[in-house]
């Protein structure tokens, strides 16, 4: 058991759920992942074994029961993706023995299985709680600091992504993300930032590069005035953010699979792509389309002084190759614009 200074909830609340409903004969669970593969049926299992937590030794519980299972040792997690005692020098003896009796995860949100922990115990099952009776069990005002702690969010947000060539470019071996509908993220967001049910505008620009810029508003603070908005793709989200392994296990897709541009042979003798022969990307999300605005040619110095905050996010997902969230009312004067613009070109 381990949790940071700065998470409210620890992981004894969890111990605590599961101790009560066990007692109360409703401790269930559902099976996550198995050898490595997700399980995308929800089917809830009966505890009917389950020795409670003494103490903070890992594994947390030495034998848990599962319909007519074996009792078997587990590990309890707000998330798969916090396991990393196969990595502890110091746990090594009681990892090792942990396997042998075919430990399990039981998590409160499964994630991702890390990437070392698959190749080292391939047969790892992962089992999810109740989320929402542990939510019911927890009182009703802490939902959100138990949602920042398991990185899930649930008021929609909307953000502004950048159009690189892996959202438009043909490949022999894989077509863009715009026919494909998944994308990768150049940073390092989880499901607390971004989730089901968000909007995502990926944006598209002409004109200028992102030195000239950046250069532009580093020195006189200014939006250059070439710069122009080309492509608006508007799309919801229809997965959370997955790991890679896991969106080639749901796909049925081989594990040396091409998903983007920058990862196909082509890019490797492409200059305009960053880190040729070296990409691939690790985390995935699907995306359904909404609207897509094409061939705008909007100035965006124009828009700049309609809208000065959305300009600042997509001047810094172009020049900063990051993703950047906007306010709702900000984006629906964005729609109102486009839909002007679109309305004078017809």
């Amino acid at each position: 058991m381990s949790s940071g200074p700065t998470a409210f909830f620890q992981e004894s609340v969890i111990y605590a759920y599961m101790k009560a409903r066990f007692r109360e004969r409703s401790l269930r669970v559902s099976l996550a992942v198995r050898g490595g593969v997700p399980v995308s049926k929800k089917r809830w299992i009966r505890v009917r074994q389950f020795d409670p937590v003494e103490n903070t030794r890992f594994p947390d519980v030495t034998a848990i029961c599962l319909s007519d299972d074996q009792p078997r040792p587990a590990e309890i997690k707000f998330r798969t993706s916090l396991f990393r005692y196969h990595l502890l020098q110091a746990k090594k003896t009681d990892y090792e023995e942990y396997k042998a009796h075919l430990g399990c995860i039981v998590v409160l949100s499964h994630d991702y299985i890390p990437q070392s922990l698959l190749h080292d115990y391939p047969g790892v099952e992962v089992y999810e709680l109740d989320y929402a009776d542990f939510a019911d069990y927890a009182k009703e005002n802490f939902t959100r600091l138990l949602d920042r702690q398991l990185h899930h969010h649930t008021a929609p947000k909307v953000w502004v992504m950048q159009q690189s060539k892996n959202f438009y470019q043909d490949s022999v071996c894989v077509s863009p993300a715009r026919i494909t509908n998944r994308w990768c993220p150049s940073d390092k967001l989880t499901q607390f930032e971004l989730s089901t049910g968000d909007t995502v505008l990926f944006v598209r620009q002409s004109g200028c590069s992102y030195q000239k810029i950046a250069g532009c508003w580093s020195k006189k603070q200014e939006i250059h005035p070439g710069w122009f908005l080309q492509d608006v793709c508007v799309t919801r989200l229809i997965s959370p953010i997955q790991s890679r392994h896991e969106y080639l296990m749901r796909h049925k897709l081989a594990n040396d699979s091409y998903l983007f541009y920058d990862e196909s042979p082509e890019a490797a003798s492409d200059p305009r792509v960053r880190h040729r022969g070296e990409c691939t990307w690790p985390f995935i999300f699907e995306f359904e389309k909404v609207v897509h605005f094409e061939n705008l040619r909007l100035n965006i110095a124009y828009l700049y002084a309609k809208i000065p905050t959305l300009v600042h996010a997509i001047r810094e997902a172009y020049t900063q190759h990051v993703s950047r969230e906007i306010a709702m009312d900000n984006y629906v004067e964005f729609l109102q614009e486009l839909a002007c613009q679109r309305s004078n070109d017809s």
